[in-house]
C-alpha cells in the first residue's frame, strides 16, 4: 500500500518532488483513504508482574561483585 498523492493521475509509480532525488512511490492510490485503528492486546494480571527467570538473581551478583571491587580500591 502506498500514499494518496492529490497530483497523482493514476499512470504507474509516483516521482516525489519533494525531498531526496529520484524518490519514488511504487504504490501510489489514485483516492484518499483512512486507515482504522486496532488496540493491540497487552499482558495482564499475574504474566504481567513476572521478570524473566534469573534476572533479578544475576542483577544482584553482578552488584555484589561491582561493590566488592569499589572497597578493594578505595
Amino acid at each position: 500500500m502506498g500514499n494518496y498523492w492529490s497530483d497523482y493521475k493514476g499512470s504507474g509509480e509516483y516521482v516525489i518532488t519533494l525531498g531526496a532525488k529520484n524518490a519514488k512511490d511504487n504504490f501510489p492510490q489514485v483516492k484518499a483513504f483512512a486507515v482504522k485503528s486496532e488496540p493491540i492486546p497487552t499482558q495482564k494480571g499475574a504474566q504481567a508482574d513476572k521478570s524473566t527467570p534469573g534476572f533479578t538473581v544475576f542483577v544482584s551478583i553482578i552488584s555484589l561483585i561491582a561493590v566488592g571491587i569499589f572497597k578493594r580500591r578505595i
